[in-house]
Parts: structure tokens; sequence; C-alpha cells
């Protein structure tokens, strides 16, 4: 994970993974549910969970890589 960077962790796993989640998610409860609401406020909430969640999930990850010692060990 740390090999690849963490903007590349945030825009796969953040904005490509959870984003397009969110974006076809709310899409489908939309539908379900008669609730009509423009899809470019659906698209800018989904890239701005998507940006979130990658980066608390990176924080999260990095911090218990620390804690874990192998920083120390692998360099």
């Amino acid at each position: 994970m740390r090999e690849k960077g963490k903007w590349r962790y945030i825009a796969i796993n953040g904005l490509l993974l959870a984003g397009s989640f969110f974006f076809f998610f709310t899409i489908l409860l939309n539908q379900l549910f008669s609730n009509p609401e423009p899809i470019s406020t659906i698209l800018i909430r989904a890239i701005t969970f998507g940006t979130a969640y990658g980066i608390v999930t990176w924080v999260i990850w990095e911090n218990r890589y620390k804690k874990s010692g192998m920083e120390q060990e692998s360099s």
C-alpha cells in the first residue's frame, strides 16, 4: 500500500471504489424511493465522500503501520 503512494491510494480506493459505490448506491436509492435529485449533486457528494474516505482510511492504516513497528524494520 505504501509503495504506491498516498495520492494513488486516495484516488483508487477513495474516489474510484468508494466514490463510485456511493454514486451508484445513491442513484439506486433515489429510484427506489422516488426521490429525484440532480446527478450533479450526487456526483459532487460522491467525489467528496470518496476523497474523505480515502484520506481517513490512509491515515488509519498509516497509524497502524507505524504502531506495529514495521517502519523501523523496513528501513
